[in-house]
This record gives C-alpha cells, sequence and structure tokens, in this order.
C-alpha cells in the first residue's frame, strides 16, 4: 500500500505534539513540586518558632504545674498538619538530653507520640527468630498495633518514615520502644536497619547485645545486607563489663566472627586503660579461659594477633610467658601485636625475647619492639644500647640504628648528657653511629632546640670523624648557632676536620 505525504506529515506533527505535551507536562510539574516545597518550608519555618515559643517555657527551671502541663498538651494536640507536627517533634526532641530528658519523654507519651513510632517503625519488620526471637520474650514483648495504624496504612509506611521513627524512639528511649528498635533490625529496607542498629549501640542497653552480636555474625556470614563497620560502631559503645556477651562469638567455628569479636574486646580494653587500668578481675572465668588458653593458639593468624592486645592488658601471671611465645610466632603480624602488648613494665621479664625483635625482618615490628622496650623505662633501653653496642652483624645494628633515630631514643640521650652514666652511653652510641657511617642521624641535633651542653658534646664527638660533611655540618654550626660556647666549640672543630680533610684532597 503507498505512503502518502500527507499521512507521513500528519503522523510528524502528532509525534512533535505529543512530545510538547510531554515537555510541558513535566516542566508544569517541577514547577508545582517546587512551590509546594516552598509552601511547606515556610510553613514548618514559621511552626518552628511557634513550637519554641510553647515548649522552651516548660523546660530549664522548676517542674510544670499540672495545670501549665494540660495547657501546654492541649496546645501541642492543635499542631496537626506536617510541618507543624516537624516543627514540635524537633522543638521537643531538642530538650531530650540532661535534666529535661525525662519531662520531654513524658510529654511524647502524653501525647502518644511512642505508640505512633513504635507503629510506624514495626509496620514491616519480619518475624524475629533466632536471639532477636529469644530477646523480645525475655523483654515480654506483646506488641499488637494500634487500631489506628489500619493495615492500609501498614503497607504505605515507606522507610523514610520508619528510619524517623527509629531516630525519635532512638532519642526518647522506653522499653516498648527499645523492643520496636530490637524488632526493626529485621526490617526489608537496609536504611532502617542500620538507623535502629546505630541508635541501639547509642543507648547500649545490656539487652540489645545479644541481638547486635547475631546481626555482627549474619552480617559476617553474608545472610544480611548491613555494613559491618555500622554493627561493628554499635558494639564497640558497650563498656567493659558488658563483654561476657562475646563468649559465643569468640567460640564461633567462623574465624572471622572470632576475629571481630576479639578486636571489639581490645579495643573496649583500649578505651578503659584512659581512664582505668583494666585487670583480669574485669574477665569471668570463662572469658579468662578463653583468652589465656585458646584464642593465643587459634588457627585465625588476626585472631593470635587481636588475643594478644587483651592478654597484654590482663597482665596475668600467664600474661608474660604467653606473650613470649607469640614474639616467636612465624606470622608478621602477631609478632607485631605481641610487642605492641608487651608495652608496660609489668613485662620486664621477657625483655630479653623482646630484644630479639629489634632485628626483626619486618620494620613495623623492629619499631612496635624499640617502642615497647622504651616503655620499660631505663631497663629496656639499656637492653636496647647494648645489643646495639654488641652485635656483630652490620645489618641488624644499622636496623637498631634506624630505629634509635625513628623511635627518639637518640634525641632522648643527646638531651641528658649531664648524667655520666648516660654521657658513657651516648658517647659508645655515637661512636657506633659514626663506625656505621649513620652520621646523618647525628648532624640533624645540631639544628635541633637541645641544650648548648648537649651540642657541645656532641660537637666534641663528631670533631674526630675526617667526613667533609661533617666539617661542612661543623662549618654551618659554628657561624649560625645563637649560642656563642657551641659556636667556639664548632669553631675549634671544623678546624681540626679541616686539616684532616685538605691533604687528603690534595692526594
Amino acid at each position: 500500500m503507498p505512503y502518502l505525504i500527507e499521512n507521513i506529515i500528519t503522523v510528524v506533527l502528532w509525534l512533535i505534539g505529543f512530545g510538547l505535551g510531554l515537555t510541558l507536562s513535566v516542566v508544569l510539574l517541577t514547577i508545582q513540586r517546587r512551590l509546594i516545597r516552598q509552601r511547606y518550608f515556610r510553613a514548618l519555618d514559621q511552626a518552628r518558632g511557634e513550637a519554641r515559643r510553647l515548649v522552651d517555657p516548660l523546660f530549664g527551671g522548676a517542674s510544670p504545674s499540672e495545670a501549665q502541663m494540660k495547657g501546654a498538651l492541649a496546645a501541642f494536640r492543635g499542631f496537626r498538619s506536617k510541618p507543624r507536627r516537624t516543627a514540635l517533634e524537633g522543638a521537643l526532641l531538642g530538650h531530650a538530653v540532661g535534666p529535661d530528658f525525662e519531662l520531654a519523654r513524658l510529654i511524647a507519651i502524653q501525647l502518644g507520640w511512642i505508640d505512633e513510632w513504635i507503629d510506624v517503625l514495626r509496620s514491616r519488620a519480619r518475624k524475629p527468630t533466632g536471639e532477636l526471637a529469644r530477646v523480645l520474650r525475655e523483654l515480654g514483648d506483646s506488641y499488637q498495633s494500634s487500631r489506628a495504624m489500619s493495615l492500609q496504612r501498614r503497607s504505605e509506611t515507606n522507610f523514610l518514615e520508619r528510619s524517623t521513627a527509629a531516630e525519635r524512639l532512638g532519642a526518647l528511649p522506653t522499653p516498648e520502644g527499645i523492643a520496636a528498635l530490637l524488632a526493626a533490625t529485621r526490617d526489608p529496607h537496609r536504611d532502617v536497619e542500620e538507623v535502629c542498629v546505630r541508635n541501639l549501640g547509642r543507648l547500649a542497653h545490656p539487652i540489645a547485645l545479644p541481638v547486635l552480636i547475631e546481626s555482627m555474625i549474619l552480617v559476617l556470614e553474608g545472610r544480611s545486607r548491613l555494613s559491618i563497620r555500622t554493627v561493628e560502631t554499635a558494639l564497640l559503645q558497650y563498656s567493659l563489663g558488658d563483654i561476657e556477651a562475646f563468649r559465643p562469638a569468640l567460640e564461633h567455628a567462623n574465624g572471622r566472627v572470632r576475629f571481630f569479636a576479639c578486636d571489639i574486646i581490645r579495643r573496649i580494653c583500649d578505651r578503659e586503660t584512659v581512664v582505668r587500668p583494666v585487670a583480669r578481675e574485669d574477665f569471668s572465668r570463662e572469658m579468662l579461659h578463653l583468652f589465656l588458653e585458646r584464642l593465643w593458639q587459634d588457627a585465625n593468624a588476626d585472631v593470635r594477633a587481636r588475643s594478644a592486645l587483651v592478654i597484654g592488658h590482663l597482665r596475668d601471671g600467664s600474661s608474660p610467658e604467653i606473650l613470649k611465645m607469640l614474639l616467636d610466632d612465624p606470622i608478621w603480624f602477631v609478632r607485631l601485636h605481641a610487642c605492641r602488648a608487651a608495652a608496660n613494665k609489668f613485662y620486664v621479664t621477657i625483655a630479653a625475647a623482646l630484644v630479639k625483635r629489634i632485628t626483626d625482618p619486618h620494620w613495623l615490628v623492629r619499631e612496635a619492639c624499640v617502642r615497647s622496650l622504651s616503655q620499660m623505662e631505663g631497663f629496656g633501653i639499656e637492653q636496647i644500647i647494648n645489643l646495639f653496642l654488641t652485635t656483630e652483624d652490620r645489618y641488624g645494628a644499622e636496623q637498631i640504628a634506624e630505629e634509635l633515630q625513628r623511635s627518639g631514643i637518640l634525641g632522648d640521650l643527646l638531651g641528658q648528657t649531664d648524667d655520666l652514666r648516660v654521657r658513657q652511653w651516648t658517647a659508645a652510641v655515637t661512636r657506633r653511629l659514626m663506625a656505621l657511617g649513620k652520621t646523618s642521624m647525628l648532624l640533624a641535633h645540631l639544628d635541633h632546640s637541645v641544650s648548648s651542653s648537649s651540642k657541645v658534646f656532641l660537637i666534641r664527638e663528631l670533631a674526630a670523624t675526617d667526613s667533609s660533611r661533617v666539617v661542612a655540618a661543623l662549618r654551618r654550626c659554628s657561624e649560625a648557632d645563637q649560642d656563642d660556647t657551641v659556636r667556639l666549640e664548632a669553631l675549634r672543630a671544623f678546624e681540626s676536620g679541616f686539616r684532616k680533610v685538605t691533604p687528603r684532597q690534595e692526594t
């Protein structure tokens, strides 16, 4: 059948008209949405000012009288539109801290908000199983949605509404609200789960800990969409008195589960140490058995490494021997954490074993070893220096020299030359460094703000070498140093060194 040009033109015009109409519709919808949002935020700003004028007088002073409460509640119930309700909630939650918390929660309960938030949050939660079901039974949870939450409304709640409800319940927690947060950790939407987990961690209620640990296990086994960092951050909010709940995770068959559980306990111990020393009395007998008998021998090297740090905090009678054995572990990062765990005077009995790690093939282990020995004060530093002065292994001596500079021990020695014993050590270390050709480490200290007597001591030691680089450094010091005594000593050393270098250059 032939195609008439008139028909083709008609089709093209219809298509153009359809495209223009569609474009115009999108533009109009965009403009309408912008206008609606402008009206919403204008109403929200206006409602915020009104809400603050009603809410603020109730807080910050004496408790309001019964008549004041009734009047305020009646006024609050008039905030029915969405922007007005949002503004009122924001104003009330702004007082949900410190001494005003109880009053803010009481008002929320009186207005029925807590029940509404619970209904919204639990509207899509799956049937609880496992540890969650056990905890909810222990709480005596018998939740039934209110009549106001119709079946249609339950199906319409979106993830943003549920996330907002979770934030509200986390800010004004009640037993029923905590149960709702627990139940919603099995919400179909990942964002709602994360908000619930984060709020449960912030509240750090012991009843929620088994559920959070179960969430961690589900994530590590690939059966949850949550981020492991979200769950880990929540678990880190708990205190040392709550770690007994981690025992099932420490005994789990999955090595990654054991590692994360052990690492979380290690970080809790690190945080607690800032306040007070951690002791074996902080651990139950079963937990002590796990760390002192099993975990440090775990097949997973990460578990052995993290358990070493926990054992270091315990300072039990068997801790030194355990760390001593971990110092010889075939995996370098296990040795690294064993070195770090021994950074205390309590472990001075294994200083000799720790010294051997100064020549470890991995530089991080060497660095950790020197730092730990320096924490043992005089005895540990003496061990480092004795090895440096007596070892015949040039490579090992160079490694120790680097660690002396990196850890700051060399600077500490040069800063204490007024003490006779330290002066003798420093002289021997300085000569050993010059013999190894490590004069740059010494020259760097001529420019540091050390005492004049320390600089004079160092200059006299450097005068014994005939290195042109040292002579040049002495010349700069004789011209630029601010202390007259230092400049004079540097000039003498420079002239002596210059006479040694010049004949050699002429030859």
